[in-house]
Parts: structure tokens; C-alpha cells; sequence
């Protein structure tokens, strides 16, 4: 990030001293990019059409930095006719086959940031010796016990990946609520600056009812991310694998499930790349 790069280099220097002033100008940095006007910039921007040439450009600008793949992608004649649409690319048919074997699948192309167990407090961790409610993450209409012992995933969608995000599991959508909130950047200075960051920024939790109980799955905005969209409405009868909602650019997903599930991360790791329809949990 330009900011964090701005930010190292002007702190070229050790000792006691230098951390406070880091914090503050991080903390700072954050805040000015955690503000709503310059999503909706970004996404006004995103929405309109460009001269042709300006916008190959640019898209071939993002491609290059960001090492995207537009050999996988689904591109109309003539390209893309606006940045939103380059972002919201969806897939040639067929490129991400679903397991069908038992549990659960990979919701995006992502990386698996973290995963692991809901602890004795509905709380999730988030870095060393901090974590956030599971109240907090999906607000009103949920049992927070009911998620005691069961697992949480953090699913990090980066500005190359593919930014549509698909059930994890046959089920029908019971219900969807869109927060609002901030729009932090969630990459790694995020998290770790951000105290519970992912109950903080506006998203969209989506209530899946499925053989193994409700499941939540959060989509969690971000900076440039001003727009979350639904693939389905409430009520729909959803496949496994099936397309679930569309980020405006790349962000995060929060996957949790019950304890009664008994479900558990199975031939997976943190950090680890996934794809749609890749087989994480049994």
C-alpha cells in the first residue's frame, strides 16, 4: 500500500521514539482512509464509462501490479465497459468445479487468513491478545451460543482475486442484513490497528440454513469497497457452490458455524491460497 510505503519511509529510524510516532501516523493514515466519501468516490468512478483507451490503461495497469489473471475471466466483446465491471469479472463456466464430498467448501478465491474455535465467551480472535463478539459481527436475530465451540473463518479476498463470493454448502438464504459501519482497510495494518475491525466496517451477513444448522456468512466491506451486492433473494434454495454475493472490489468474508455442525478446518492451513468450491472443512 502507497500509504504504508509513504509511511516506512519516512520512519527510517529506531528506537523508543520512532514506535509512538508510527502508531499515531498508521492510526492516522487508517482514519482518513476508513472514510465513506472516498468509497463512493472510488465507486463512483468505477461506474462510469471511460474513453476506451483511458480505461484499458488503467486495467492494464491493475492487472500488472496485482498479477490478475484474465486468462480465467469471462470478458464481454469488446472488454470491460467499466472498471466495476473488470472487478466484478466473473469466471469462464466450469473453472471452479464444487466438491461434492461431505462439508463444507471454500466460499471465494481467497486467502485463509485464519481459522479456528469460538471461544467460551462468543468471542473471535483477531490478533494476539485481542478478539471481537459474535454479536457484535452479525448484530440482531442471532444466538451467539450457538456458536460457542463452533469455528470460525477469515477468507481474505485480495485486489487481484476473482470477487465473487458463493455458498459454501447447499442451503436456503434465510434472511440477509446489511450494517453500516466504517471502511477500514483490511489487510494487515488493518487488523492490526483496528481493535475488533471486522465488527466495525459495514457489511453484509447472510443467515444460511443448511443440514448443519445456521450458518453465518459475513461479507466485510473495505476501503474502495463501498458496495456489497446480494446474487439471490431472501428465501432462495441455493446449491452448493452457488453465487451468494458480489464485493465491488476485493475485501473479506467471516464464515461461522455452530457447534452443533461439528464441523472442523480439515487438509488446510492459515495463510494457505483457496479457491471456490475447494473442499476446507469436514
Amino acid at each position: 500500500m502507497l500509504g504504508q510505503a509513504l509511511i516506512d519511509g519516512l520512519l527510517q529510524i529506531s528506537g523508543p521514539l520512532a514506535r509512538p510516532m508510527r502508531r499515531g501516523l498508521e492510526s492516522l493514515w487508517l482514519e482518513v482512509l476508513a472514510q465513506p466519501a472516498l468509497s463512493r468516490a472510488t465507486g463512483w468512478l468505477s461506474d462510469r464509462p471511460l474513453p476506451r483507451p483511458v480505461l484499458k490503461r488503467i486495467i492494464d495497469a491493475w492487472v500488472d501490479v496485482y498479477g490478475v489473471d484474465l486468462a480465467e475471466a469471462e470478458i464481454p466483446a469488446g472488454g470491460f465497459p467499466t472498471l466495476d465491471a473488470f472487478f466484478t469479472r466473473p469466471l469462464k463456466a466450469g473453472l471452479r468445479p464444487i466438491d461434492a464430498g461431505p462439508g463444507l467448501v471454500s466460499p471465494a478465491d481467497s486467502v485463509l487468513k485464519t481459522f479456528g474455535t469460538i471461544d467460551a465467551r462468543a468471542r473471535i480472535p483477531e490478533v494476539k491478545g485481542r478478539s471481537y463478539g459474535v454479536a457484535e459481527l452479525l448484530g440482531p436475530g442471532w444466538d451467539p451460543q450457538a456458536f460457542v465451540g463452533g469455528t470460525f473463518g477469515v477468507y481474505y479476498l485480495s485486489p487481484r482475486d476473482y470477487h465473487r463470493v458463493h455458498t459454501p454448502v447447499a442451503a436456503t438464504l434465510g434472511a440477509m442484513t446489511a450494517t453500516d459501519g466504517r471502511t477500514y482497510p483490511v489487510n494487515a495494518l488493518g487488523v492490526r490497528r483496528v481493535e475488533g475491525l471486522f465488527a466495525k466496517n459495514k457489511r453484509v451477513v447472510f443467515r444460511l440454513e443448511s443440514a448443519h444448522g445456521p450458518l453465518a456468512l459475513v461479507m466485510v466491506g473495505a476501503t474502495n469497497v463501498g458496495r456489497i451486492t446480494a446474487s439471490a433473494p431472501v428465501g432462495s434454495v441455493l446449491a452448493r457452490g452457488a453465487e451468494l454475493g458480489i464485493f465491488h472490489l476485493g475485501s473479506t468474508v467471516v464464515l461461522l458455524t455452530p457447534k452443533a455442525a461439528g464441523l472442523a478446518f480439515d487438509g488446510v492451513h492459515e495463510g494457505e491460497l483457496v479457491r471456490v468450491g475447494q473442499r476446507v472443512m469436514v
